[in-house]
């Protein structure tokens, strides 16, 4: 960044516009869901087997499921100087068979336990590498109703959140007003649709995060 790009960030504010589209989500927080039992070696090695299944995501493509709310965060993220430098994740669960080769390791138990019904959950791991993360943002449902088309959008849809691995040094998720760190591998927490979160590396080791997209069992 240029000395007179950075002027013109001071003059121009453009959080200020992420402020006002975000008001007050961010006093909403998150609540622990329980625990699974998760095994990271099965983890690892999928992303080892699977690679070229990843979708690579960064803060500098506009993705298709992206609604004008997100397409606006977006910019103002390009425009505070976040890019491919620093945004870059490998998404797993949307190519090919990956969403099922995930859910076989994640477990149908461990779906039970969560009350999930395990005909209709969408696992989206995603690894960022050192120095890497998600910029504050929130989430829509479009990519489970691609994948699930035969739910009906009424349903009761709920976002889990947990970690493949335990927790590293460097390593944060936020979800509204609520910071977690130091968690252990499996704590599963849920996101409200519409609360904004963001994640980070800023440690050494490569981060693995999991969320289940899914139907509550007595939705159905």
């Amino acid at each position: 960044m240029e000395k007179q790009q950075y002027l013109d960030l001071l003059d121009k504010q453009p959080w200020r516009d992420a402020d006002a589209w975000f008001g007050d989500l961010h006093k909403h927080g998150c609540e622990k869901v329980g625990d699974i039992e998760i095994d990271s070696t099965q983890i690892i090695e999928f992303t080892k087997n699977n690679f070229d299944l990843a979708e690579v995501c960064t803060e500098e493509v506009v993705q298709d499921h992206w609604d004008e709310g997100q397409k606006i965060l977006c910019k103002i993220n390009r425009t505070m100087g976040r890019s491919a430098g620093n945004t870059t994740e490998f998404n797993f669960g949307m190519q090919g068979d990956s969403n099922a080769k995930l859910l076989q390791i994640i477990g149908k138990h461990n779906l039970e336990t969560l009350g999930l019904h395990p005909k209709h959950v969408l696992a989206r791991l995603i690894v960022n590498m050192p120095g890497n993360g998600l910029a504050y943002h929130y989430d829509n449902p479009k990519k489970f109703f691609k994948m699930f088309p035969s739910v009906d959008e009424s349903a009761n849809i709920v976002r889990y959140w947990f970690s493949a691995i335990d927790w590293l040094p460097g390593q944060v998720m936020q979800v509204g007003d609520t910071v977690l760190h130091h968690w252990n591998k499996g704590e599963v927490y849920n996101i409200p649709w519409g609360v904004p979160h963001a994640s980070m590396n800023f440690g050494y080791h490569i981060k693995y995060t999991i969320g289940l997209t899914g139907v509550l069992v007595d939705e159905q």
